[in-house]
């Protein structure tokens, strides 16, 4: 069984984005506490005529959504990537992201995305935290 410690979020540099040659180089996203889901959805497209069978209703698939990985990290406002998501909030283009598991497999998955939230966290007896919301825009690439 696989375990959280050691997953790692990625943020691009955009190399990709701007039609350069030369491979885009991701950095990580430094001191995760908290990571979220990755949940793939889909939608539905009610077919059901007055002509189906048992008066079952029936559907064909719709558009897919790779939804959005919501993550929370120490506060550090200098931090070079807490910047870089930061600034990523304002941006109006996506940015490429991956996130890789300690698994056997090395699994890897690569994402386009937008952050469309940002927060800051004070608890009273516990460490001050950021957390953000990336969105993610077309289809993962899973490795």
């Amino acid at each position: 069984m696989s375990k959280g410690i050691g997953t790692k979020l990625r943020r691009g540099n955009g190399e990709a984005n701007k039609g350069k040659e030369g491979k885009e180089t991701f950095s990580d996203i430094a001191e995760i506490l908290e990571m979220g889901d990755i949940s793939l959805t889909r939608e539905t497209i009610d077919t059901t005529t007055f002509d189906s069978e048992g008066g079952y209703e029936e559907f064909e698939g719709g558009l897919r959504s790779a939804g959005e990985v919501t993550i929370k990290v120490k506060y550090k406002k200098t931090d070079p990537t807490a910047v870089l998501l930061r600034s990523d909030f304002d941006a109006d283009v996506p940015v490429n992201y991956q996130i890789a598991w300690p698994d056997a497999d090395h699994t890897v998955v690569t994402f386009s995305g937008l952050v469309t939230n940002y927060g800051i966290a004070t608890p009273l007896k516990e460490s001050i935290t950021q957390s953000f919301t990336i969105k993610i825009s077309g289809k993962p690439k899973w490795s």
